[in-house]
């Protein structure tokens, strides 16, 4: 049985996933309506740390994304860190975005795209060898997973 304030949010939910995804002002509003009702929205949050970065929001979508962090379990949130690293490299905080790339790879070290985000930042570190080994690692995983999909044994095949 629902209660009147998930209703509410369930309500908001659904208007704000009609909405245009570049309409950052509605969309923005109706995020602030489900977050007044229930802070700790996790879906909302994320929301909001995503569509503050398309506003080039940088800082705060940052912060809203470490409050997301803070709210769920970790062993899920690689590709929350690897969000942050992303808006790290984009403002050239370099130091900052290796850190987040690193935190993503600890949760999940096979996550290619904290790889390939890594590779860049060492190469704009001038770390070369350690862009190339970050490389080598992507292109062997590209190699396992392509013939994952070759092998009819495979689970994949059963899907």
């Amino acid at each position: 049985m629902t209660n009147f304030r998930d209703k509410v949010n369930n309500d908001l939910l659904n208007e704000l996933k009609s909405l245009d995804q570049n309409d950052f002002k509605n969309r923005m509003s109706i995020i602030e309506k489900i977050l007044e009702r229930d802070p700790n929205h996790l879906i909302t949050i994320r929301e909001k740390a995503e569509l503050l970065s398309k506003m080039d929001r940088k800082e705060e979508a940052i912060e809203c994304m470490k409050l997301y962090l803070k709210l769920v379990q970790p062993g899920f949130t690689h590709s929350s860190y690897h969000f942050i690293a992303e808006i790290c490299f984009q403002m050239k905080h370099l130091q900052e975005a290796l850190n987040n790339c690193n935190t993503a790879l600890d949760i999940s070290p096979n996550f290619i795209p904290s790889l390939n985000l890594r590779s860049k930042v060492f190469e704009l570190l001038g770390e070369y060898s350690k862009a190339d080994e970050d490389l080598k690692l992507i292109a062997t995983l590209e190699a396992e997973e392509k013939l994952k999909h070759k092998d009819p044994n495979h689970y994949y095949r059963y899907k």
